[in-house]
């Protein structure tokens, strides 16, 4: 049996005294870390923490919220990583969908956003401030015995869930995809067999913890025995920052989505300064004229695409050996999966033809959080996909109103949810103009005569309800929507007349 709860118990029997995470000037070594979760866990049984819990980690990305992460899984609970730069409202919709259990806080002033939805969570505060409520101060974690649990809860099984990741939805608000130890396993795995790190590897943290790509970052750099350099939040699209700390913490691996390494390759990022072996991206579309470029900047690098909505992990993967003509190819399944591709409810074999993509296998989700239990059906991923000529599958789009924004997954039908709440608003509907960092989110709004909403006003709102990638940065003001010949909106038509406005637009801030 095999359990993401035994990946970092391994790695400090194997490599107790190797550098696990370096988080700013803080280096936890392999016994540390490891030391630092059992203690962590031994509070939580205090707290009356049990089996299936579901446990929120709010706070940013450091060693403590790794810690945080395996405590929770060994007294066999599930963990959710909340983001810190969220808004309140977002915070409380998680907290009340998955009737979370209790909560770990490294800042005790998260408490004072956190509002009434709260109340009934048992806490773990990291900092040392006291609560009225039922809590533990970093002292008294700290002066806890260092290895108070010996193994993992002796009754967790590969089929129960280690963590809950939310989602944008299409329902307007955020979902909850359960991966189970199995789900999750079955990618780590596959990732160490066909990666191949090394303890010496130095991975990098880029995506933040809520986001499936941490998965790798954290779960394949123990499984190796390796260090992960974390990177803080406030660097993460800062450019030249980015390109120093790969050269700083020699980073030898490094996985990001790319508009991070499109970005990166403006300043002076290339084999001459940096110790780059393996590049893998995921998230979004590669364009290839940049891909091309940053082949030539790292001749001797290996170079991954990755594929995978965070309900099947990674399902498929594609290495890069030559240029691409014209679209890279989304690859090969993987992590013990199967795929088929299906046209208007008939499967489709031949080269050429387009389908949606439909995943089944060890690495995908068990269902959405208070929804029904999948049973291993096909997962349908919304993407339509090419079957090439080699056998590889080539991404072409979505079939819905899903849209990516630097790799996080976007449903439109959630912005315009927010945005239809204004008093104003007659009328909304979202769409995206641009790619990358270029990405403009507009709003195409009717409003109720003599009102007035403004740009300013529309971001206020949706900063309320929605993480900063999801903020309007443009409003596209009509009379009426134009309709097709059905009498449906036409919204293609409405996206061209809105590119052809934004062309020379730049985002309001």
């Amino acid at each position: 049996m095999k359990l993401v709860a035994d990946i970092l118990l391994q790695a400090a029997a194997l490599h107790s005294q190797r550098i696990a995470v370096v988080d700013g000037a803080r280096q936890w070594t392999y016994w540390e870390l490891d030391g630092y979760a059992n203690q962590l866990a031994r509070c939580l049984l205090t707290l009356g923490i049990k089996k299936g819990d579901r446990v929120g980690v709010w706070m940013e990305k450091s060693g403590e919220s790794i810690a945080s992460f395996q405590a929770i899984l060994r007294v066999g609970a599930i963990y959710v990583p909340l983001d810190p730069l969220s808004p309140t409202a977002r915070i409380n919709a998680i907290i009340s969908d998955c009737s979370m259990k209790g909560i770990v806080l490294l800042n005790s002033q998260y408490l004072s956003y956190a509002g009434d939805q709260t109340t009934s969570l048992a806490y773990l505060i990291l900092d040392g401030v006291a609560s009225s409520r039922l809590t533990l101060a970093k002292a008294e974690i700290e002066a806890m015995a260092p290895n108070p649990l010996s193994q993992c809860h002796p009754e967790i099984l590969e089929t129960d869930l280690a963590y809950i990741l939310y989602t944008s939805g299409s329902t307007g608000t955020p979902k909850g995809v359960c991966i189970s130890h199995k789900n999750s396993r079955a990618f780590i795995d596959w990732a160490m067999s066909e990666i191949q790190p090394n303890a010496q590897d130095h991975f990098s943290s880029h995506a933040p913890f809520h986001f499936d790509l941490s998965v790798f970052d954290i779960y394949v750099c123990m499984s190796a025995g390796a260090s992960l350099h974390i990177v803080s939040e406030s660097i993460s699209y800062v450019t030249k920052r980015l390109v120093e700390f790969v050269a700083q913490h020699q980073i030898s691996i490094w996985y990001s989505v790319p508009t991070a390494i499109i970005q990166m390759m403006d300043f002076d990022f290339d084999e001459s300064r940096h110790d780059l072996r393996i590049i893998i991206f995921a998230g979004e579309v590669f364009p290839v004229k940049h891909l091309c470029t940053l082949k030539k900047r790292f001749p001797k690098a290996s170079l991954y695409n990755f594929y995978g909505p965070t309900e099947t992990n990674v399902c498929t993967y594609y290495k890069v050996k030559n240029d691409p003509k014209d679209t890279l190819p989304i690859g090969r399944v993987c992590s013990g999966n199967s795929v088929k591709v299906v046209n208007n409810g008939v499967e489709v074999s031949s080269a050429g033809q387009e389908g949606e993509l439909l995943v089944k296998g060890d690495s995908v989700f068990s269902g959405y959080w208070g929804q029904q239990h999948r049973q291993g059906e096909y997962y349908a991923t919304g993407d339509k996909v090419r079957l090439l000529k080699d056998g590889h599958l080539a991404y072409v789009g979505r079939l819905d109103n899903m849209v990516k924004i630097k790799g996080y997954r976007v449903e439109l039908d959630e912005i315009e949810k927010v945005m239809a709440t204004a008093d104003a608003v007659k009328e909304v509907i979202v769409s995206i103009v641009g790619e990358g960092m270029a990405a403009l989110i507009v709003a195409h709004v009717v409003l109720f005569e003599d009102t007035q909403f403004s740009l300013l006003k529309a971001k206020q709102l949706c900063a309320k309800h929605l993480p900063r990638y999801m903020i309007v940065n443009k409003i596209h003001y009509l009379e009426s929507f134009p309709n097709n010949s059905n009498g449906k909106v036409d919204r293609q038509k409405l996206y061209e007349l809105t590119a052809q406005e934004a062309v020379s637009c730049e985002a309001s801030m």
